[in-house]
């Protein structure tokens, strides 16, 4: 095993990754994936050659990690990367590959100097396939999947009407890491400290709206999908027009009510997922870049809904303003 590596630490985001996968070890609590279908008539070598350029591209992909004096640390492996796999499901059915979809999605990754990522061509017909990605959350968010999606394909398309030219390779990680490091030392830095330091002075207790009924940590759950009727969704993209309002506010202070009501709580945080990706370049790296940012909102039930929401929306802003000053670091500074 090499000694003379070049290390870099964990950004903030990938460290809260890196806590998780520790408190579930063996898991695939920290796998993220997706499947690329096509349709049309598929050309099967062109199309493991598409996604073996991206990856040849794609140096994030040649991240791993190791522990170096107890601290965690990734550094770039100069070990070939994987070329896709393939396999044909042409004569066992889509039932064969969804049944191996979720065994495969769920086959935890050994994190410690290992490749973190797989890709797959899946054989359906001469009319229909698709690209199963799978990686370690550590360096991979949802963004990088859709990103990696569109690339594939326009590599995919070039090729296939004979117009590919080249595909520029993405910019690296390090741009990301180099880029916390100037901010932690910044004034900016300070000044994001000082907002949530005066936000959290003193807090509410924790708010949950199942109550866990053992001490033992588990990464169980479900998932349910709820498809809104076209008629309701109208009237929400309606509401948000005239109200000058996203989407997204409206919900999230339908929630706030909820918990309100639910839970008669006045003085509520909601964890906020953000991209977290603050140039241009930031937006097409493969990372992670995922941020948490607890909004605090208080509950007024002598406002009116619309003043509640223009309240809410103002509290989103500042904390959306901050947002850079990680979630670890909140809680760090709360817990003393």
């Amino acid at each position: 095993m090499r000694d003379d590596l070049e290390f870099y630490p964990l950004t903030q985001p990938q460290l809260g990754i890196w806590y998780t996968e520790k408190m579930f070890p063996d898991t695939s609590i920290g796998i993220i994936a997706g499947t690329l279908k096509l349709k049309g008539h598929i050309d099967y070598p062109l199309l493991k050659r598409a996604v073996s350029i991206y990856i040849e591209n794609n140096d994030t992909l040649r991240l791993r990690f190791r522990e170096v004096d107890g601290e965690p640390r990734q550094y770039y492996s100069e070990t070939p990367l994987k070329e896709p796999e393939v396999y044909d499901f042409s004569s066992s059915g889509k039932e064969a590959l969804y049944k191996w979809d979720t065994d495969r999605t769920r086959t935890p990754f050994k994190v410690i100097d290992s490749d973190l990522y797989e890709f797959c061509i899946i054989r359906l017909s001469d009319q229909e396939a698709g690209v199963f990605m799978k990686f370690h959350h550590l360096i991979c968010d949802a963004w990088s999947i859709v990103n990696a999606g569109n690339d594939i394909c326009r590599i995919y398309s070039d090729l296939l009407d004979g117009s590919y030219t080249g595909f520029e390779p993405l910019p690296s990680y390090r741009a990301f890491i180099e880029d916390e490091s100037r901010y932690i030392n910044s004034d900016k830095f300070e000044k994001d400290r000082s907002f949530w330091k005066e936000t959290y002075s003193s807090y509410p207790e924790v708010t949950a709206l199942k109550i866990r009924k053992t001490n033992t940590p588990s990464s169980a759950a479900r998932r349910r999908s709820f498809v809104l009727p076209d008629r309701l969704c109208k009237k929400i993209t309606e509401f948000c027009n005239e109200n000058r309002t996203s989407v997204f506010m409206l919900f999230f202070c339908a929630l706030s009510i909820y918990i309100n009501r639910v839970l008669n709580k006045e003085d509520i945080i909601i964890g906020v997922p953000v991209l977290n990706r603050s140039n241009a370049v930031h937006k097409k790296i493969m990372g992670m870049f995922i941020s948490t940012v607890p909004v605090r909102i208080y509950i007024d039930t002598g406002l009116s809904f619309a003043d509640f929401l223009d309240n809410a929306t103002k509290e989103w802003m500042k904390a959306l303003k901050h947002h850079k000053y990680s979630y670890n670091m909140i809680i760090s500074d709360v817990r003393g």
